[in-house]
């Protein structure tokens, strides 16, 4: 073998491990990557149904609601899970924001509490890839109060 095919064979070499060892790293970044996506989905799933708890212990002027079954104490816990939650996996700040403010209007020039709900569906879905936003037929359908 000649010295030219010795340093062929060496750049061949080493090109596939290269390859090799590229598409490990890739496989293995994209599987983690699908991992605390399906984690921070689940995360914002659970603090979306701990929202509908929550704005289901609201006495809502002039609507006719079921009652929740929780208990004040049992949503500051949950409360406290979702947020740690959406804290750990979310990137966008107003995920945080919008919750915080759903939970604590007063702290925030009494927002609207349901437009609130509106954005955080919309942050949450813009955090999990989804762009588009929803548009609602009627904005006072966004919290379902009670199915009649």
């Amino acid at each position: 073998m000649t010295e030219y095919e010795i340093i062929m064979t060496i750049i061949a070499f080493i090109g596939v491990v290269g390859a090799v060892l590229s598409s490990i790293l890739s496989s293995v970044l994209f599987s983690k990557n699908k991992e605390i996506y399906l984690i921070k989905k689940e995360a914002i799933l659970q603090s979306l149904e701990f929202l509908d708890d929550y704005l289901s212990t609201i006495k809502w002027t002039n609507v006719e609601q079921e009652s929740s079954c929780k208990v004040k104490e049992d949503l500051t816990f949950q409360a406290r899970n979702c947020l740690n939650k959406l804290i750990l996996t979310c990137k966008n700040q107003e995920i945080f924001e919008t919750f915080m403010k759903i939970l604590y209007p007063q702290c925030f020039n009494n927002i609207n509490i349901v437009q609130e709900y509106e954005r955080f569906k919309y942050v949450c879905r813009q955090e999990l890839g989804k762009k588009k936003k929803i548009i609602w037929p009627n904005k006072d359908l966004i919290f379902i109060a009670k199915i009649k």
